[in-house]
């Protein structure tokens, strides 16, 4: 119970992220200074009721639930109602291209990338924010605070057509992970390189027959994780290039030979069976079907993912044992590197058709005050926390996530993911850095 309600409540919007670890927000443009939140005012009476409709994204590992209590605290706070709009999983783009070419858009959309978010924008589907500004006054604070994160907001044409956010790319890190107890009682260590993997794999699959021993998911995207140990680089499957740091040049990954060599090693672990045929397509819910029962041992994911399998799994399989693996480099003695994924882009637009716009801008900026930040990092006082000394606490079936029980609540902030309903944290930790662009 205690990770589901994270998920859907730090979920509750991704601006709620938005104030990273700091804990201001107000109407004075100083970020020091403190102001009272929208939500301050509304508490001497109930707020105005409001519903909007909204286009967002439901994952796998956290389907979307209209029952999670995140939905009633909003509604308490704010008087808005959210009446979901969800595509099956990883059909979000589809659903979005799909729904601006109509013409008939909800108040709301979601997105995983900012590319979308300007395209859309610029073509006249969305609401510039920059031009409510002025009537929230948490967003404005907070972008007189964090100056980088709003710029990375911004379109090319000086316009802000998503939500910003801080920091909640901190803990997007991903790495390589091995079944520890099945290399253990086969008497396999893990491969420090691509041709050991390749030995590995072979082993793993004579020994497992109807397995594939390495999976992943969402298909080409993962490119952008194995191409660093290749001295190349892939972004994320869909343009290619990346900035070299050594040369101080961008670069395009698949015309290059080290680029080629990674491919050359993905054709041959498909043409033997050591990755699934159908690699090019697992979701989600097939990749986690595959890693949890006996089919894939080694793959490439989200570092919460340790926990997210071991926990469950080892009530069926005390020995299941999935642990970080150091990244194989490409080729003996060759970088041993991952892919830089503590960013994230993903975020809340406001549509051009919507009746609604200033009530769901005043609505947005709740997130941006301190007010908004604990409704959705920490729920109801008396129901999902409590507070003493100034300290906070989960309580009841709440509490029961690790991750969240060994850290301070001064420094907790939303991880979002790109994988959620509007949209959805895996869980709480500190991420008080800024993302940066170096892969």
């Amino acid at each position: 119970m205690r990770k589901s309600f994270t998920w859907a409540l730090t979920a509750a919007l991704t601006a709620a992220v938005v104030t990273g670890c700091s804990s201001k927000g107000g109407s004075t443009a100083a970020p020091s200074g403190p102001a009272p939140a929208p939500a301050d005012k509304a508490a001497a009476s109930p707020p105005k009721e409001h519903t909007f409709t909204f286009l967002t994204y439901s994952n796998a590992s956290w389907p979307y639930n209209k029952d999670w209590p995140v939905w009633k605290y909003i509604k308490e706070k704010t008087g808005v109602t959210l009446n979901m709009q969800v595509p099956p999983d990883a059909q979000l783009d589809n659903a979005l291209n799909l729904t601006v070419a109509s013409g008939n858009m909800p108040d709301m959309l979601y997105t995983q990338s900012k590319k979308t978010a300007d395209k859309f924008g610029q073509q006249g589907a969305l609401v510039n924010i920059l031009d409510y500004v002025n009537e929230m006054p948490n967003l404005k604070s907070w972008m007189t605070q964090f100056p980088t994160d709003t710029q990375n907001a911004m379109s090319a044409d000086g316009k802000m057509y998503v939500f910003p956010n801080h920091g909640i790319g901190e803990t997007n890190r991903m790495n390589w992970m091995y079944r520890e107890d099945v290399f253990k009682k086969n008497g396999l260590k893990p491969p420090a390189n691509w041709d050991e993997l390749y030995t590995v794999l072979k082993q793993l699959k004579q020994a497992y027959p109807n397995s594939y021993p390495m999976a992943w998911r969402q298909g080409l995207q993962y490119l952008r994780n194995f191409s660093p140990a290749f001295a190349t680089g892939s972004d994320d499957g869909s343009s290619d290039v990346y900035f070299d740091f050594d040369k101080k040049e961008w670069r395009y990954g698949p015309i290059e030979d080290n680029f080629k060599k990674l491919i050359t090693y993905l054709n041959k672990f498909y043409k033997e069976g050591l990755i699934p045929p159908d690699f090019l397509t697992i979701d989600t819910k097939q990749w986690q079907d595959l890693m949890s029962t006996d089919r894939a041992f080694v793959t490439v994911d989200y570092i919460s993912r340790v926990d997210f399998y071991n926990l469950p799994m080892r009530k069926q399989n005390p020995q299941y044992n999935l642990l970080f693996m150091p990244t194989p480099a490409g080729w003996p003695g060759g970088p041993q590197k991952n892919a830089y994924t503590q960013f994230l882009e993903n975020g809340i637009m406001v549509t051009s058709t919507s009746k609604q716009i200033k009530d769901i801008m005043h609505f947005m900026d709740f997130y941006y005050s301190k007010d908004g930040l604990n409704l959705v990092s920490w729920g109801k006082q008396g129901e999902t926390y409590s507070e003493e000394n100034g300290k906070k606490k989960f309580i009841g079936g709440y509490a029961t996530y690790p991750t969240c029980a060994k850290r301070p609540a001064s420094r907790r902030t939303a991880r979002i993911r790109g994988s959620t309903t509007i949209p959805t944290c895996r869980y709480l930790r500190p991420s008080c850095r800024t993302p940066t662009s170096k892969r």
